[in-house]
């Protein structure tokens, strides 16, 4: 063909490998030959091949109007201008080693290559290549760009999960490849069961290679398939880099068996096959590869034989790409990684040989078997991660109880604070002699051992005092939040079978069955001077309620033995001084805050009373920590990104914080340490049923990899371990969180059934008698065996740090005779998130009636923001409601809407929307109507205080909270103020600056 200067365009395949940063990198092979032929033969007739095939010749030159090269072909003259030819000797023959440009030639090529190569030498006929590669690459485009509509149709999802566009990517170093010869034996097991079952080997090996990178955090949904382009004969002897990778679906999860999913497998090969050419490689592409492809076959020709030793290719456009590479009677396995560094979340390529040969040899054995069963790690792996997931000492010894501390305490310490508020402190001597007269009161009156005492409370001072006395006393406590319904602390109290009670907040009436009794103790009461053992480490001591999936609430039974266990260990991990000071705003009821005040009374250390109402106000909050010089912090991530919104870095403790209840965002750590670089950040995690908290991490930049912090390892007072029945949950596997140990509470409080079901016999423990907590969480482990929460096997919530059922939601709403049908979802995140109901009712159904008597029956917490009435719940074909389409079918009955109107009224709706995450079309809704509640509104009164100059209590803004009351307060309180921020805003930037400017003058 004629030379054309200009240059010819890439072919797509050309282009794919430019974007990933493969156009850098040489391919090299060496063949060996032997034959009646001396050196200055062979180079002769290595010059005619170059001559024969353009592309060995092609030069690829940027111009300086494209970021692509173009293919510029060298006079023949001119052949060894672009190839490095090395020859030398050796017993086999001669041996040539050809280098040039990774643009130029693919494997097969390579073959095309050494077959015409040993005809050159032999002297026999060659016919002429039909296409040279310069002008395939045109008609390879031209297929593209016809065929783009197609392309369209069926790439889109293929390429939907992939990598992102890799015009985004640079050149990267790689790793050293793995290889490893998998044996004759295991070889032959391969292609005897494919022959069986009628498969293709290459699928099933990528079905093995899937399920292998399901242990990685490699999506391996969409893998990228090596296929030959040489699908028309016209191409068979094409040299060039014909070879496209392609996306194909893969099958990592399914319950399918192998041998299905090797059938399945094969039928998307095809498919993508058919379409090889309109794929258009710019559109991205997973970070995954495959290819199974041999190596050049040996030929003879006369006296003349031609092998190809070896093939040094570059790496395929992924992040890990396995080769499967017949040779004779054996499979070789390659592996090239990028090197990234980051062992935690990329196994290195000998761990992923590891693993896969552990799939294959799982899938040989028994190949009908579900493919989600297949294990996605070696034994060796699972000891090695289970012990980084278990990485603490665990501590034999038994602890003293909480009481016996506090004892301690009072003896060694005597005048040091153990309790402190902002108007009230209270000594550890004290606070014994306190408690032990409240005990010697209730042994009066009647109190067995294990009786559930009541204390209806907010977080005071004498709230301590009383736990301690029933303690003493051998009783269990029951704390009752003062803001539940009445209807809710009153079946609290019946499941618990509670004889006595203990008011210390005004406001509750206890029902008839309970005797109220008084705090402090009456006139005269004595102290119990020689208190019975009644309170050991297997008694019960303490009960917490949860939302229950079957429409009531669940009393967690926590014994003695679990709170002093999980004292110590959290002393062990945040090695607090006998002096420092702990608190959390969280109310008695919620077990979040007892890390606080059991850390506190087992060290020495001094409980902080936080006032209730810092609980809504970033600005008393703050004020209250920096008074009480509080030293460790426990507190839900949400209501500290409310704290920190407000900009109050006072708030912050000085040693310690403590984040837990919720999944903690990584964005809000960061936040932290721009604040405070100082400040040591733990990560919390555990349900109630294990005594507050089993899993923690004290936190740094590399456990902060994702959105979300890890959840870290054990403490030593907790063993935990993913579903036994399961393969281990490496990288995108999930598996649900089971957990033992000394914290695991002893059940469910009077309810058996409940208790058989969630608490099991632990399968791995030595000791008689362990048992495990089934959570419920989903998690993934990282290469180094520590935890990242992954979702839930239930539709169990977390709002706010508290759990919701959402069953015992739906339940609650269907226990409303115009409500028919109901489901519940989440939405928002973060401290925005709420709930959503969605009710079908009869014609008397009266949303705000509904919610309003579910505000009698569930916490606050617990009552959905908004109700929606709808014809008719979108269902799913599995039977299920249809969750995502729900939002869709929003008809909620409301009263005619009226738009925000005037400045003040369209300030404060676009305030609620930014604090709502929602828009806000209705200047009468309420705020807590459309999604708001008390933690937002304190982000709502202080983004008004910024942005109005409008000063607002809490209590004003809950009893005038729309948009149209707060702005008639404004224009009654601040009008002047309105005038100036109005005119203000209608300034431009360079007529706000004048004005400065000209008030600075």
């Amino acid at each position: 063909m004629a030379i054309k200067e200009q240059g010819f365009r890439l072919s797509p395949q050309q282009r794919h490998m430019v974007r990933s940063g493969s156009d850098r990198e040489q391919i090299c092979f060496t063949m060996t030959l032997s034959g009646p032929i001396d050196q200055a033969g062979l180079r002769e007739k290595f010059g005619l091949l170059i001559d024969r095939h353009e592309v060995l010749r092609t030069q690829f030159k940027c111009p300086e109007t494209s970021r692509f090269p173009v293919q510029v072909i060298q006079p023949e003259s001119d052949s060894f201008s672009q190839i490095s030819l090395q020859i030398t000797q050796s017993k086999e023959g001669w041996r040539l080693t050809a280098t040039l440009s990774a643009l130029a030639l693919d494997l097969a090529a390579v073959d095309i290559l050494s077959r015409d190569f040993l005809a050159l030498c032999a002297g026999s006929s060659v016919a002429e290549p039909i296409l040279q590669y310069a002008d395939a690459s045109e008609w390879f485009n031209q297929q593209l760009e016809d065929l783009q509509d197609r392309a369209d149709a069926f790439w889109q999802e293929r390429t939907r999960a992939g990598a992102g566009p890799l015009d985004a990517l640079t050149c990267i170093d790689c790793a050293e490849p793995a290889s490893l010869a998998i044996g004759k034996q295991r070889t032959k097991a391969v292609y005897d069961i494919c022959d069986h079952h009628g498969v293709d080997p290459a699928a099933l090996m990528l079905v093995c290679w899937a399920r292998t990178l399901a242990s990685t955090p490699i999506n391996p949904a969409i893998v990228q398939f090596c296929f030959d382009g040489r699908i028309y004969p016209e191409l068979d002897d094409l040299a060039g880099p014909v070879e496209i990778f392609a996306p194909v679906k893969t099958t990592a999860w399914s319950d399918t068996s192998i041998i299905e999913a090797a059938r399945l497998q094969m039928v998307e090969n095809s498919s993508a096959e058919q379409h090889l050419f309109e794929f258009d490689s710019s559109r991205g592409s997973p970070s995954a590869g495959f290819r199974m492809q041999a190596l050049p076959e040996e030929r003879t020709d006369g006296a003349y034989r031609v092998k190809v030793e070896s093939v040094r290719m570059p790496p395929a456009p992924s992040d890990t790409t396995l080769w499967v590479r017949p040779e004779g009677d054996d499979l070789h396995l390659e592996i090239q990684q990028p090197e990234t560094g980051d062992s935690y979340y990329l196994a290195q390529p000998e761990k992923l040989i590891e693993r896969f040969l552990a799939v294959l040899d799982a899938a040989l054995a028994a190949p009908m078997a579900p493919l989600s069963r297949l294990p996605a790690s070696t034994s060796e792996d699972d000891m090695q991660l289970l012990s980084g997931l278990n990485g603490r000492r665990r501590e034999t010894t038994p602890p003293a109880s909480i009481v016996e501390r506090v004892r301690l305490h009072a003896q060694e310490l005597g005048n040091q604070p153990a309790i402190l508020s902002q108007d009230k402190e209270v000594s550890y001597q004290e606070l014994l002699d306190r408690a032990l007269t409240f005990a010697g009161y209730l042994a009066d009156v009647g109190l067995a051992a294990e009786d559930v005492v009541a204390i209806y409370s907010d977080q005071t001072v004498d709230w301590y005092t009383a736990v301690l006395g029933i303690w003493i006393a051998g009783g269990v406590c029951l704390a009752i939040d003062p803001t539940v319904p009445q209807k809710r602390a009153d079946a609290e109290i019946e499941i618990s079978r509670v004889r006595f009670a203990v008011r210390l907040t005004p406001g509750y009436a206890a029902p008839d069955s309970v005797k109220m009794l008084s705090f402090p103790p009456p006139p005269g009461s004595s102290a119990m001077i020689d208190p019975p053992l009644r309170s050991t480490l297997s008694g019960l001591a303490f009960v917490t309620f949860t939302s229950g999936t079957t429409g009531r609430p669940k009393g967690v039974a926590t014994e003695h033995g679990n709170l002093a266990h999980y004292a110590r260990a959290m002393a062990e991990l945040l090695k607090p001084l006998n002096a420092d000071r702990h608190a959390s705003p969280a109310a008695p009821s919620v077990d979040l805050g007892m890390t606080s005040w059991l850390v506190a009374l087992w060290t020495g250390g001094t409980v902080v009373v936080l006032p209730p109402e810092a609980r809504l106000s970033a600005e008393k909050f703050a004020a209250a920590n920096t008074k009480l010089a509080v030293d460790y912090l426990k507190i839900t991530p949400s209501h500290l990104s409310m704290i920190l919104q407000s900009e109050h870095v006072s708030a912050l403790p000085a040693k310690g914080l403590i984040l837990g209840g919720e999944e903690l965002p990584a964005g809000l750590v960061r936040t932290v340490w721009s604040l405070a670089p100082s400040l040591s950040v733990i990560n919390h995690y555990g349900p109630s049923e294990t005594t507050v908290g089993a899993l923690a991490q004290v936190l740094d930049a590399d456990s902060l990899s994702g959105d979300a912090a890890g959840l870290g390892q054990a403490l030593s007072s907790a063993s935990v371990l993913p579903d036994d029945t399961v393969p281990l949950p490496l990288g995108q596997i999930k598996s649900e969180l089971w957990i033992g140990g000394d914290t695991v509470a002893r059940g469910y409080l009077n309810a058996p059934a409940e208790t058989a079901e969630r608490f099991r016999p632990d399968p791995r423990a030595q000791e008689p008698g362990r048992r495990v907590f089934l959570s419920g969480d989903l998690i993934r482990l990282r290469e180094d065996g520590k935890a990242i929460f992954a979702g839930r096997v239930d539709d169990q919530v977390k709002i706010l740090g508290h759990r919701v059922e959402l069953s015992e939601v739906n339940a609650a709403l269907m226990s409303q005779s115009s409500v028919h049908r109901a489901a519940t979802l989440v939405v928002g995140s973060g401290v925005n998130q709420r709930l959503e109901a969605f009710v079908e009712g009869d014609a008397a159904l009266d949303c705000p009636a509904v919610l309003a008597a579910l505000a009698q029956i569930l916490p606050k917490h617990s009552v959905p923001s908004n109700l929606h009435d709808v014809e008719q719940l979108p269902m799913l074909a599995s039977g299920k409601v249809d969750r995502k389409a729900l939002l869709a079918l929003s008809i909620e009955r409301r009263r005619p809407r009226r738009a925000p109107a005037g400045f003040a009224e369209t300030v404060i709706s676009e305030i609620f929307a930014d604090v709502l995450s929602s828009p806000v079309d209705d200047a009468h809704a309420s705020f807590f109507d459309i999604g708001g509640h008390s933690l937002l509104a304190t982000l709502a009164i202080a983004r008004l205080r910024e942005e109005l100059g409008l000063d607002l209590e809490i209590e004003t803004f809950f009893r005038s909270p729309t948009v149209a009351a707060l702005a008639e307060l404004a224009q009654a309180r601040i009008p002047e103020r309105l005038k100036i921020v109005e005119e203000v805003y209608a300034m431009t930037d360079d007529e706000i600056e004048q004005a400065l400017v000209k008030r600075q003058d």
